[in-house]
């Protein structure tokens, strides 16, 4: 019968034998010692502000204006326009692709002049959520406006006028240009009820036409994230 002789230990050839497995193993187990690098974690709340200037509406007030040379124009006050500033948190939902936005802001229409001015304020509460995609995002959300009220004035023979807290429809597209950046369309879709009005002398106020304006605008904004 034949048998194999395996090497004992001590002996020339094991000695071999072990040195080689040894090194073999030594990257292996170098490598289970390293720590493994933490996945980043996600970022969970962006802080924002930013503008827009939106377009639309009905018209509030048509107002005659004379400048500086008694040049004479018509001037409009639309209950869609024109400026919105705005504040709020955009905060993103763990292990998924949306996030929820909510802003306070100010928006503004209005026609000023050295000896007087007319303006349509409101206050827009919005809460939008969005699907973001690597460099856009989609979002359809409520926007709530507080306190909508138009100041008129007396020499443009404008009363002013309250209108009931309303509720209405945002859409919006942003485009992400860099990491603190986003330029985006929006579009709301929102009406006023008149509550209270201040008539004033040959003021051409039409109740059937002005007791309801659709305040509904698009607007081009952009917004600064931090």
């Amino acid at each position: 019968m034949t048998s194999l002789r395996f090497p004992m230990a001590g002996t020339p050839l094991f000695a071999k034998h072990l040195a080689a497995l040894l090194i073999a193993a030594t990257p292996s187990l170098a490598l289970a010692d390293l720590p493994t690098e933490a996945p980043a974690p996600q970022k969970k709340i962006d802080f924002l502000v930013g503008t827009g200037i939106t377009f639309g509406g009905d018209d509030i007030a048509d107002v005659r204006v004379i400048d500086y040379d008694d040049d004479e124009s018509s001037q409009d006050v639309s209950a869609g326009a024109l400026l919105h500033l705005y504040t709020g948190i955009n905060a993103y939902i763990p292990n998924s692709d949306f996030s929820v936005q909510t802003t306070i802001g100010y928006h503004v229409d209005g026609i000023f002049a050295s000896n007087g001015s007319v303006e349509f304020t409101r206050y827009p509460l919005e809460l939008i959520p969005y699907y973001n995609f690597d460099r856009i995002r989609i979002g359809l959300g409520l926007s709530y406006h507080l306190n909508p009220e138009f100041s008129g004035d007396n020499d443009a023979r404008l009363g002013d006028r309250e209108y009931d807290n309303a509720l209405g429809l945002v859409a919006s597209v942003e485009v992400k240009l860099g990491s603190s950046f986003a330029l985006g369309l929006h579009y709301t879709d929102i009406d006023y009820d008149l509550s209270k009005i201040e008539r004033v002398n040959g003021d051409n106020f039409n109740e059937e036409k002005d007791s309801n304006v659709d305040g509904s605008n698009v607007g081009i904004y952009g917004t600064f994230l931090f």
